[in-house]
C-alpha cells in the first residue's frame, strides 16, 4: 500500500473514532440527564405525599 494511501485511511479513522467518542459522550449526557430527572420527579412525588399526610 502507497505510504500516501495509508495516510488518507489514517485520517479518515481518526475522523471516525472522533465522531464515534462524540456521540458516545453525547448519548452519556442525554442518559444521565433522563436519569436525574426521573429521579428528581421520584424525590417530588415522595415530598408531595410526605407533606399531604402532615395535613
Amino acid at each position: 500500500m502507497e505510504k500516501e494511501t495509508y495516510k488518507e485511511i489514517e485520517k479518515i479513522a481518526d475522523n471516525l473514532q472522533a465522531a464515534a467518542g462524540r456521540k458516545k459522550c453525547r448519548e452519556i449526557e442525554r442518559a444521565n440527564s433522563f436519569y436525574e430527572g426521573y429521579e428528581q420527579g421520584i424525590e417530588d412525588m415522595l415530598r408531595s405525599i410526605r407533606q399531604d399526610g402532615r395535613k
